[in-house]
């Protein structure tokens, strides 16, 4: 047996086979595939890591999305050495541009623009490029629907290592419906919510403002105000219904009557008030009269023809005259007063200077 082993294993010699290694076939196959299968295994590991971040990354594209699509807000970037602007979708919308638009040049931006905000918002931009600071800006563009848009910018300026400002970035709001909130309020709180004119908060400010002007203008001032006579009676007889139509009857023919000369205002109740200032206060009179003699024409309220009437009081206040606003409406009043008391639906003046 020894001697057909050795045989055998002679045999297998002289044929130019490897002699049999168990330790040695066994480790071989393996040994030859690690490289490959580390390789492989590190590509698929890479794949799935890749395939996991680019997930992250839309997931995360898409949640900015939604925020910038929530608020209203896109985001910017200015080339301040090309004169362009690029941006994302959310931006092109706001600014009205295409769908698809990416980039917007500085011209096209400004002819945009409100006129009125032009020239201040494009002050600011050179101040910021100028001096490298941050700005937030509010102005307002016309839309290609003929539509107006307000935009609440903020813009964070870069400088390169010789202090020039070469890049800016930022966010582009539309505020459109907190402005119109904001002046639906303001305005709310400045007018008369019965008959839509001024009232005495803003006829005071006009008032006081038409005194500093005159500071450097020298111009007249005048005040007529007029009380309605009517109004009670209608009230008792009729009800409050038919008393709002004598105001607003009122407030109307008063508006046409000052038309783009003066202001007209509810100071409350059954007081109305002209304001006339420069050369159209020394015709207090003639304004006051022609106001009379409109409001006092009936008004048809449902199938009642309601009588009106107003007693009017007014007063100048000439360019050498020291007066104030308070002064000029007690001297106002004080003619007002006369009128009721000597002769209802006549107007009465102060003694000018």
């Amino acid at each position: 047996m020894r001697g057909f082993r050795d045989a055998g294993s002679f045999g297998a010699q002289a044929a130019g086979v490897p002699a049999a290694d168990p330790a040695r076939d066994a480790a071989d196959p393996l040994e030859a595939l690690a490289p490959d299968l580390r390789d492989a295994v590190n590509r698929a590991i890479e794949r799935q890591v890749q395939i996991r971040l680019d997930q992250e990354v839309a997931h995360y594209r898409r949640l900015f999305e939604l925020a910038q699509e929530g608020g209203r807000v896109g985001v910017f970037e200015i080339d301040m050495r090309r004169g362009t602007s690029t941006g994302s979708a959310m931006w092109a919308r706001l600014l009205g541009q295409p769908e698809g638009t990416s980039s917007v040049d500085r011209q096209t931006w400004i002819a945009m623009m409100h006129p009125d905000d032009r020239e201040r918002i494009l002050g600011a931009v050179a101040k910021a490029v100028s001096s490298g600071c941050d700005t937030a800006l509010d102005y307002r563009i016309h839309l290609p629907d003929g539509s107006t848009r307000w935009l609440h910018s903020r813009n964070l300026v870069e400088r390169d290592g010789e202090g020039q400002s070469y890049r800016a970035y930022g966010t582009l709001q539309d505020i459109t419906d907190r402005k119109l909130l904001e002046t639906a309020m303001l305005h709310t709180a400045n007018h008369d919510t019965l008959t839509d004119l001024p009232n005495r908060r803003r006829f005071m400010e006009e008032l006081r403002q038409a005194f500093e002007e005159r500071e450097l203008t020298g111009q007249h001032i005048a005040v007529a105000l007029f009380d309605l006579d009517e109004l009670k009676p209608a009230n008792d007889r009729y009800g409050h219904e038919a008393g709002d139509a004598l105001i607003q009857a009122t407030a109307k023919r008063l508006s046409k009557v000052v038309s783009s000369v003066g202001m007209a205002a509810r100071l409350g109740g059954d007081e109305f008030a002209l304001l006339l200032k420069g050369p159209g206060a020394l015709k207090l009179k003639g304004m006051a009269e022609r106001s009379l003699r409109v409001i006092n024409m009936p008004v048809i309220f449902s199938d009642i023809l309601l009588r009106s009437s107003a007693s009017a009081g007014g007063a100048v206040d000439s360019r050498t005259h020291v007066g104030s606003p308070e002064l000029l409406l007690r001297r106002a009043d004080m003619a007002l007063y006369a009128a009721k008391r000597n002769a209802r639906g006549t107007y009465r003046e102060a003694p000018r200077d």
